[in-house]
């Protein structure tokens, strides 16, 4: 044998030329087998990777023949958010203020005015912020969703006039509303982590959960992304092949929650770790922070129709249910981790919610949202921030006007009785009005609205509106306790017949009084034939 067979050997082994035990050929037999046999293994593992590639072609012609294609849940965000769904927010808000976010999935466009107010530089419906924190400033950050940051005066800045009423020289309060419209706790989270952390807050108030346990017919806002990353070119290759698409499905289907229960956008137990997130990452900015329950008008068949058009929720029971057990985890995350508590839900269950939220059940109103401000300033002076004088200037000084009204109220007489004019003719009208509100009625407004006046509105035989007149202007400011009297001239009545006039308050693009709880003022009118 030479040395080529030689080197098959173990080192330190020497061929024997002997039988082996179970009487084989001799040992040297192995030299002649073993040269062959591994030269067939590499011509093996080319078959072998031949016949995969081949196997793997042959699927991925037939899923493409199928016409199967999945697009993985970082891309979904395109349908479940994408421009259909963020023209049509645009739409329902009647301003183009939304746009994509690859973070936030959408965020509001800084400049685009909703309502009196701007978008600013930080994606805020709030007046700039200056960063870093002047000196003297108690910056109050009001993370929410579209409860916080409805407007035009939002609890936030109803918030910021009622603490600034202290008077104090050396110390100013700042509230940032930092609410958007449909976000959920994870997108708050992200807000607050990643967009907001130069805002140096002294305190966070914390208001999520309608949006959290709303039904998706897509994933969870876990699992879902706007926009990723550029890809390496290799991965965007995979990213097209019909395989590579079927194992993400794959995966994604063992990712899914198994349960029976619908989905909604944020599970519970991942709404709980969203607001522990959000508390464990104030404190870790110095801040303190309040969780906030949200109230609701919802009753067993008193939930508008469009929840259920909406998908939103199943039923009347489930949408009640569910809202409540996402509030008793606010108050659970409280507790477990010592954190302060305003439970705007029970003190809404106690007063008449009619008058403090919107007919949709689910947002204050403007005389709601300042109870909040109130119940807010209530909190922070509990919390050693406001001194026992401080809260004492404030209660003080607090006062309401037509510009941001709360209460508006009144007792209205018409004067002259019965009202009667011939068809053709004008008709002076006179009223005694009495302000039993608690805000001021503004005669005028530099700003262009808020200004009272009282509109009159004719009614048919069967209470149907027909039409409005002319408005009656106010003399003079009224404050709350006085009366005035306001006498005008409607313009001529086209059709005789018996009619109702109404008179009823209104605070000029801002509120109709009715909105608050107040009534309007019916006599009967009769409109005669000219004579001949």
């Amino acid at each position: 044998m030479g040395d080529e067979g030689m080197k098959d050997f173990p080192a330190g082994s020497e061929p024997t030329g002997r039988p082996s035990q179970e009487g084989s050929a001799p040992s040297s037999s192995l030299f002649d087998s073993h040269g062959p046999a591994r030269k067939s293994r590499p011509r093996e593992l080319i078959f072998v990777v031949v016949a995969i590639l081949l196997v793997l072609g042959l699927a991925e012609v037939l899923l493409r023949l199928t016409g199967f294609r999945f697009l993985s849940v970082p891309q979904l965000i395109v349908s479940t958010w994408g421009p259909e769904q963020l023209d049509a927010m645009n739409e329902g808000l009647g301003s183009n203020v939304f746009q994509p976010d690859d973070l936030l999935f959408w965020s509001m466009f800084p400049g685009a005015r909703l309502d009196v107010r701007q978008v600013n530089e930080l994606g805020l419906l709030n007046g700039p912020v200056e960063i870093p924190k002047p000196t003297g400033v108690y910056r109050i950050l009001c993370l929410g969703d579209s409860c916080t940051a409805m407007g035009p005066i939002p609890y936030s800045l109803a918030l910021q006039k009622c603490l600034n009423l202290t008077g104090q020289s050396d110390r100013r309060f700042e509230v940032i509303n930092a609410g958007v419209f449909a976000y959920t706790s994870l997108q708050g989270l992200r807000l607050f982590r990643d967009r907001l952390g130069d805002t140096q807050p002294d305190l966070v108030t914390i208001c999520y959960g309608w949006n959290d346990h709303y039904l998706t017919e897509g994933y969870p806002d876990k699992l879902l992304r706007s926009r990723e990353a550029p890809a390496p070119g290799m991965l965007r290759l995979l990213r097209r092949m019909r395989l590579y698409q079927l194992a993400r499905r794959i995966v994604q289907a063992a990712q899914a929650p198994r349960t029976d229960e619908p989905r909604v956008r944020v599970a519970p137990e991942d709404y709980r770790d969203n607001l522990r997130a959000m508390l464990d990452r104030t404190a870790e900015t110095g801040a303190r922070a309040i969780l906030l329950t949200a109230p609701s008008n919802h009753s067993l068949g008193r939930v508008p129709e469009f929840f259920f058009q909406q998908h939103y929720a199943e039923s009347d029971e489930a949408l009640i249910a569910r809202h409540r057990a996402y509030n008793q985890i606010v108050r659970e995350v409280a507790a477990e981790k010592k954190a302060e508590l305003l439970d705007l839900d029970a003190t809404f269950n106690q007063r008449n919610k009619d008058e403090l939220i919107l007919a949709d059940g689910v947002h204050p109103n403007r005389r709601g949202r300042h109870l909040i401000a109130e119940m807010l300033t209530a909190q922070i002076g509990r919390m050693g921030i406001l001194s026992p004088d401080d809260r004492k200037r404030i209660a003080e000084n607090l006062t309401y006007d037509s510009t941001d009204p709360n209460v508006l109220r009144s007792r209205i007489e018409i004067l002259g009785q019965p009202l009667r004019v011939t068809v053709g003719q004008p008709l002076d009208i006179a009223v005694r009005a009495a302000n039993t509100g608690d805000t001021i009625w503004l005669a005028s407004s530099t700003i262009g609205y808020g200004y009272v006046r009282l509109e009159v509105i004719i009614r048919d035989s069967a209470g149907k509106q027909l039409f409005e007149k002319e408005s009656g202007q106010l003399p003079r400011d009224v404050r709350p306790g006085e009366t005035v009297e306001v006498r005008w001239t409607l313009g001529p009545f086209g059709q005789p017949g018996r009619y109702g006039l109404d008179v009823a308050g209104v605070a000029e693009y801002v509120a109709w009084f009715k909105e608050t709880g107040d009534k309007e003022t019916t006599t009967p009118l009769v409109v005669e034939e000219r004579k001949p």
